[in-house]
């Protein structure tokens, strides 16, 4: 079962990143495509957040891999909840293929912590 939700973790996180990148080549090729948070482009944050995300998967923990997973999903979840709450309020957030991005990401965070939450709990519990 840890196998198979790392896997699972792994595959989001890094479809994330390639949708990420999608959203930072379209930030360079037309500038204020994606909101930005002090001055920052939003989509440059959450592209190192699922990185960090990916790279935890990857990384044991010993080594610090909980600690990226806990920086990424964090920021993560924080920075989508904050462009969501915006989109709620009557600022657009980015949309594409007709989609808020923002609730998109935030969805995208939880159920990652969610996984990371079930994985563990099947790690302690198969000890």
């Amino acid at each position: 079962m840890s196998s198979f939700l790392n896997r699972i973790i792994l595959i989001i996180s890094s479809l994330g990143l390639f949708v990420s990148i999608y959203l930072i080549y379209r930030e360079f090729s037309t500038p204020g495509f994606c909101p930005q948070i002090f001055n920052i482009p939003a989509c440059y944050i959450i592209f190192v957040s699922f990185l960090l995300i990916a790279i935890a998967n990857i990384t044991p923990k010993k080594i610090g891999g909980g600690l990226l997973f806990f920086i990424g999903s964090v920021s993560g979840l924080a920075l989508s909840g904050y462009f969501s709450f915006n989109q709620l309020q009557g600022q657009s957030c980015l949309i594409l293929f007709n989609f808020p991005m923002c609730y998109v990401s935030l969805i995208t965070f939880l159920v990652l912590i969610i996984l990371k939450l079930l994985l563990t709990a099947a790690k302690k519990h198969r000890v």
